[in-house]
């Protein structure tokens, strides 16, 4: 056998390593481009960290006077992620450019989670997706959340109230008084003789020092009557929704 036969003359092999060379790194560009083209449409979130402890809302008095109007400060670590994962329901993708006037409403949701913040701007209740645009249409998710961060800053009778345990919830019609939910507790109801409950606790301050405890009985009444000067309110308890399985995790109070 000629040992020469099957020897490789070095200019040819040279040839093919470099084109074996060229075709590797056009491939990988390809590969690197594909997985950034994938990442901008499967990586895209509303929220890259999420083990936050406390969610500050702020409202501003427009777009242009950075004043603030409202603002309020969330710690109870089961309202900050109730309102996370509604967040987080609404697209991603938004498809729309907005320029809004000078006086257009401004809420920013400020999530502190250790050291790091994640923040969520809301203008004329449209949400500023994670793209930097905004939905096209009217989105009853993002409608949705914005009508339970405005009821926590400006609360009304008859309207539903996310339960935020010990944020007090200030009303000034038709009387001035407060409520604040203060968790699930185990009480003794009377008379003393029946087994101790589980109840939802509410804290109510009225005028001149004026105080009452609720204590809403977990699996029996869902709602409780109480007086502040002389006038009656009803306290309801409910759920997000029909299907909910998270318990009530909304209030209302209606006036009697």
């Amino acid at each position: 056998m000629n040992p020469n036969r099957y020897k490789i003359k070095k200019p040819l092999l040279s040839f093919v390593a470099t084109l074996l060379v060229a075709s590797l790194h056009i491939l990988s560009n390809s590969e690197t481009n594909n997985e950034v083209k994938g990442g901008s449409m499967t990586t895209q979130s509303w929220f890259k960290i999420k083990n936050c402890s406390e969610l500050e809302v702020i409202q501003y008095k427009s777009i242009s006077d950075r004043n603030i109007k409202s603002q309020l400060t969330i710690k109870d670590g089961s309202a900050i992620v109730s309102l996370m994962e509604s967040i987080e329901k609404i697209p991603v993708e938004g498809e729309m450019m907005i320029s809004f006037g000078p006086k257009a409403e401004n809420i920013d949701l400020v999530f502190k989670c250790g050291k790091e913040t994640e923040r969520i701007e809301i203008y004329e209740k449209k949400f500023k997706t994670p793209s930097t645009g905004f939905n096209t249409s009217a989105n009853h998710l993002e409608l949705a959340v914005y009508n339970t961060i405005e009821t926590l800053l400006h609360p009304k009778i008859n309207k539903n109230i996310l339960k935020v345990k010990d944020l007090e919830i200030k009303f000034l019609r038709p009387t001035i008084f407060s409520i604040t939910y203060q968790g699930n507790v185990i009480h003794s109801p009377s008379p003393s003789d029946k087994s101790p409950e589980s109840g939802e606790k509410y804290l109510i301050k009225g005028p001149k020092n004026q105080t009452e405890v609720l204590i809403i009985p977990t699996l029996s009444k869902k709602s409780m009557s109480f007086k502040i000067n002389r006038k009656a309110f009803t306290l309801h308890e409910m759920s997000a929704d029909k299907e909910s399985k998270k318990g009530e995790s909304y209030f209302s109070i209606t006036s009697i």
